[in-house]
């Protein structure tokens, strides 16, 4: 990966990875870049600004912005493969799949379930089993069209419609943890694991189903995009350092492209 600083003196042709905080969404990355240079009176500088795939607000982690020049370079991230940090919660499913939607179904667990050896390796086989090329239903509260309209807006007023399945590529996926921890207010185990997968899949769904393979309603609690390709998270700009308007360690991170 390319890794040239560029002048303060300047804004280059490049790209900015960003490490997102939960609670924002990246079009918030895009306002907050736009409203630093404004405020210096350097907008007219930034000619143009977006960003190489969006990440949930629910989400925290890697979105790469693209910065002037950079914005020619977006198909380029379209098709490169995502690593994440997925938390599941064993216990209930919700409408969308998240914790940000309405309960669906629920199971009070016992904080001893798995002390259980057999219970545990049921969950690491059923993580295993999804390794490889698999056909994924995304979830109703996305933004996938049907008939033009995206599918958010029918889930939103309780609509449920048929999916069709898409093919992804789960290249690894394991756990981060030695066995799930239990939470005793949700009556729920909290379990973490990593994810590489192709683009177009949905972690959602992926909580989804393996809660689907265990018997056990799930949702996806937390989740963390920690590489795009080759570009990583611990090489990103802290979001907190945007939000100040830090114009210095914003264009000192800039990684420029080449024509």
């Amino acid at each position: 990966m390319p890794n040239i600083s560029s002048s303060a003196n300047s804004i280059p042709d490049g790209i900015l990875s960003v490490d997102k905080i939960t609670g924002v969404t990246s079009f918030d990355i895009i306002r907050r870049i736009k409203a630093a240079f404004k405020k210096i009176g350097r907008s007219d500088e930034l000619k143009k600004i977006g960003h190489a795939g969006t990440l949930d607000p629910i989400a925290s982690g890697l979105v790469i912005t693209l910065i002037n020049g950079g914005t020619k370079k977006s198909d380029g991230f379209l098709n490169l493969d995502k690593t994440y940090e997925a938390e599941l919660f064993i216990g209930y499913s919700t409408d969308s799949y998240d914790s940000s939607g309405e309960t669906a179904d629920k199971i009070a667990l016992d904080a001893a379930y798995y002390e259980n050896p057999d219970n545990f390796k049921k969950l690491l086989d059923a993580l295993d089993s999804f390794k490889g090329e698999i056909m994924q239903e995304p979830p109703m509260f996305s933004a996938i069209k049907k008939n033009g309209r995206p599918l958010y807006k029918l889930a939103r007023q309780k609509i449920t419609i048929e999916r069709e399945k898409r093919k992804c590529v789960i290249y690894s996926i394991g756990a981060c943890s030695d066995k799930p921890l239990y939470d005793q207010n949700l009556q729920g185990f909290k379990f973490k694991y990593t994810v590489k997968c192709s683009k177009g899949t949905y972690i959602r769904s992926l909580c989804q189903d393996i809660g689907a393979a265990i018997g056990i309603p799930c949702h996806m609690s937390a989740l963390r995009r920690t590489r795009i390709g080759e570009y990583k998270v611990e090489d990103a700009l802290a979001y907190e350092q945007i939000e100040r308007g830090d114009i210095h360690s914003i264009i000192k991170s800039i990684y420029q492209t080449g024509s």
